[in-house]
């Protein structure tokens, strides 16, 4: 398989990918074409999206959170384009994992940064859009970032459940109310 195909399918069906992966019987040359070459080249598929959204200018400005969680490395390598930053659980402390790049569409100049996180046993990941975030309640009150903290902080036995207290915070907190935006998430807990 090639470059351009792993990292398309990796972008578009990582399930399906990771287990095409899982099961090849890879050499060493191939592993630096079909790996490690895909995660370096996780700023460069930022920029390229983000010419292509100039050069579409009539889609507005888009959001990206592009990530690659090597898991038997216990890695995550990960570029930011103006999503909410994803939030790390460690020892009951929360991290936001900030990278300062730009929302994808403004400039083709802009040169986005990756960063890497090695990471431990027991650590847990969240990632969410910013439908969370601007979930309001009948006072016009947004659920809001440092909630999100809060409801993470919780922690729980599993990613499901941690992912289920969140949004039963938010859901409380919000009450009603006519939702405007929709909600994503994705919990992940290191083992």
């Amino acid at each position: 398989m090639n470059l351009i195909d792993r990292v398309k399918n990796i972008l578009l069906t990582p399930k399906t990918e990771w287990e095409v992966i899982k099961a090849e019987s890879t050499p060493q040359k191939e592993i630096i074409t079909g790996y490690v070459l895909p995660l370096a080249a996780v700023s460069a598929v930022c920029g390229f999206l983000g010419t292509l959204f100039v050069a579409y200018a009539f889609l507005g400005l888009s959001f990206l959170l592009y990530g690659v969680l090597d898991v038997p490395n216990k890695r995550l390598t990960y570029c930011n384009a103006g999503h909410p930053p994803g939030l790390l659980l460690r020892g009951g402390k929360v991290t936001e994992l900030n990278v300062n790049n730009m929302v994808l569409g403004v400039t083709c100049d802009e040169q986005y940064t990756q960063s890497t996180l090695d990471l431990k046993h027991g650590d847990t990941l969240l990632f969410y859009t910013d439908g969370l975030a601007d979930a309001m309640n009948f006072n016009k009150e947004r659920f809001g970032r440092e909630r999100i903290i809060e409801a993470f902080k919780q922690g729980g036995a599993t990613a499901d459940i941690i992912a289920q207290n969140i949004l039963w915070n938010a859901r409380r907190f919000v009450g009603l109310t006519e939702r405007n935006d929709d909600i994503t998430m994705l919990v992940a807990r290191i083992g």
